[in-house]
């Protein structure tokens, strides 16, 4: 009987495990789309040299390597902005994520029709 009893509790912790992942993962991608969703638009209001706005085409790539570059903190202040409004610091985080090596590889390779890095 000790023996089923701790099959039993085994297989609930295991199931819960994977409840908690799966609920993690879902959690995890709400908040890379919400992020996604005021990326776009920032990246479509920068005014480059010549008053040439970046188009979707171009956004849309580079807001997925922001997002796969962002820290935990930052993709959360991201995804926040989505709520609240972009702010001035929306646009200090894109740009800083924006500026790191691994970004600017990764974009590169999305614009050129490669795989993100």
């Amino acid at each position: 009987m000790k023996q089923f009893i701790l099959a039993c509790v085994a297989t609930a912790a295991i199931a819960g495990c994977t409840m908690s992942d799966t609920l993690t993962e879902k959690a995890e991608v709400a908040q890379s789309d919400m992020a996604y969703a005021v990326i776009v638009p920032v990246l479509m209001q920068t005014e480059l040299p010549g008053g040439v706005s970046i188009p979707r085409g171009v956004a849309e790539p580079l807001a997925r390597c922001i997002i796969e570059n962002a820290t935990v903190s930052e993709l959360s202040s991201l995804a926040a902005a989505s709520v609240t409004g972009p702010t001035a610091d929306t646009n200090y985080i894109v740009s800083n994520i924006l500026n790191r090596a691994s970004t600017t590889t990764c974009a590169t390779a999305a614009l050129s029709g490669g795989a993100s890095a």
